[in-house]
């Protein structure tokens, strides 16, 4: 075989090669999920102490939704959460805010399957800065049985 003759097949071969790559890619791409969520542990047995969560930012411009989250066990004794929840913006601003949720206690089944309580916190929002968001969620008065709290962030449609 002439050696013009055998660079043009590696050259097919490579094209082809590059191709499946960037398929692949995009492909790959579109199956990442729209959603971020972010969740810290408290104390069970009795939580009273401010949880803060990070939320890492770097989309100014994608309108988002928000949706607190809670995972409590069998020893939660209320129906009702109220928590302090302020949002601390990269540049320091400071927003801050009373809730009251309706929350249920877990049923008895295994740690593993138990459902997290989700309640809509905002919709259609915008983080204007890029950086570090703070996330603090504070129990008005100690409460037992919830495990952990969070966010999830998710796209708007």
């Amino acid at each position: 075989m002439k050696p013009s003759e055998v660079k043009p097949e590696r050259r097919k071969r490579w094209l082809t090669s590059a191709i499946t790559a960037a398929c692949c890619t995009v492909a790959g791409g579109g199956c990442l999920s729209p959603q971020q969520v972010y969740v810290a542990d408290t104390q069970a047995r009795s939580w009273w102490q401010p949880t803060e969560i990070v939320v890492p930012n770097t989309d100014t411009v994608t309108p988002r939704d928000f949706t607190l989250i809670v995972r409590s066990n069998t020893s939660l004794a209320c129906d009702t959460l109220t928590l302090r929840v302020a949002l601390e913006a990269p540049d320091s601003l400071r927003y801050e805010e009373l809730l009251t949720l309706r929350v249920q206690a877990a049923p008895h089944q295994a740690a593993a399957i138990r459902t997290l309580t989700e309640w809509p916190y905002r919709t259609q929002s915008i983080l204007r800065d890029t950086g570090r968001y703070r996330l603090i969620l504070t129990p008005t008065h100690p409460l037992q049985g919830i495990e952990a709290v969070g966010i999830e962030i998710s796209a708007s449609r």
